[in-house]
């Protein structure tokens, strides 16, 4: 049996939607502007802005939602009431800033998280929201709770996280069988965030799928470039080797 590839993804997977969007991610809409404006006193203290908001959004949920393992925009969030970590985290930034609130991506720190997608092993990361108030920074999740920010995670760019969200449009197509669709939207990431070590993976898998695996292995190695202990750009490149008849070169990286 032919060894399935490793697919980093952001959170726990991703939209049906079948058009490439290049709709910003974080932008607010106007039902979203009066949602906040009939709910939020915007001359409250900072804090008591980011208090109000989480209580309306996780805690009071006014908006009835759902959990569901998609990946939507800010807007198709709030629109649909469904989506998953990093839905939620558009959505919330969208409104935070809103509110000027400096709200930032934060990447973090869990247990690998391992699922099977046909030949696709899916590797699934988090992020949440950190909004910094004063000298203190406190994280939003969906856990209807603020908290200060603690060790395990790291507040990223915009760039960052529109990466991982263009990352994750790819791999639903991935995990479908439509490796070309990934393509474009790696590509996507690419031109917001080039040192994304993890979309460098992902594109190197739908390469592979493609048989382009020169191109493959150039990804694999850029993404290793970017990030010495990429464990999965490692395997990939293994699996790559492996296929393509360079047994020397698939046992180092096996063993590394």
């Amino acid at each position: 049996m032919t060894p399935a590839l490793l697919l980093a993804v952001s959170l726990l997977l991703v939209p049906q939607d079948p058009v490439v969007s290049r709709e910003d991610p974080i932008a607010i809409s106007e039902e979203m502007r009066l949602f906040v404006d009939e709910h939020i006193d915007s001359s409250l203290p900072e804090y008591e802005r980011l208090a109000q908001l989480v209580r309306i959004v996780f805690q009071e949920n006014r908006l009835d939602f759902s959990y569901e393992k998609t990946t939507k925009t800010a807007r198709q969030t709030f629109e649909d009431r469904t989506g998953n970590c990093l839905s939620y985290t558009n959505m919330f930034i969208s409104m935070a800033r809103y509110l000027d609130l400096e709200a930032e991506f934060r990447e973090v720190e869990i247990p690998p998280v391992w699922s099977l997608r046909g030949r696709l092993i899916v590797l699934s990361r988090h992020i949440n929201v950190a909004v910094k108030i004063g000298a203190m920074s406190y994280v939003v999740d969906l856990f209807p709770e603020i908290n200060p920010v603690q060790i395990g995670g790291q507040i990223v760019s915009d760039e960052r996280g529109l990466a991982h969200f263009f990352n994750n449009r790819g791999a639903e197509y991935l995990a479908n069988g439509q490796p070309e669709r990934a393509e474009a939207l790696y590509r996507a990431a690419f031109e917001i965030d080039p040192e994304a070590s993890f979309v460098w993976v992902n594109m190197g898998v739908s390469l592979s799928h493609q048989r382009r695996f020169e191109e493959s292995e150039e990804c694999y190695l850029k993404a290793l470039k970017i990030d010495g202990r990429n464990s999965v750009a490692m395997s990939n490149l293994a699996d790559l080797y492996r296929k393509t008849g360079n047994q020397e070169k698939a046992e180092k990286w096996a063993k590394k």
